[in-house]
């Protein structure tokens, strides 16, 4: 799991968005050799400080999304909705 699980992580149409950073993806294209599986390139913004380009690895397994740079591995599981 994620060693920064103290906070969400959203993926919307123009930001990912995690705890105390925001990513606003540069390009994005699909892994041909991965099914569901997309190479991001973000600007990193870090508690409001611009920071450098990423290139992170993104893969839809079920429930889960694993986030793959380089040996760094995290894995966001969806938040299931709450019934009452």
């Amino acid at each position: 799991m994620s060693p920064d699980s103290d906070g969400r992580f959203i993926v919307k149409a123009d930001a990912i968005e995690s705890y105390e950073s925001t990513y606003a993806p540069i390009s994005v294209e699909a892994d041909p050799a991965k099914k569901n599986s997309w190479r991001i390139v973000s600007v990193e913004n870090h508690l409001g400080t611009q920071k450098e380009m990423m290139k992170h690895s993104f893969t839809v397994e079920g429930d889960r999304l694993v986030e793959q740079d380089g040996d760094y591995q995290a894995v966001y599981v969806k938040c299931k909705e709450r019934t009452e």
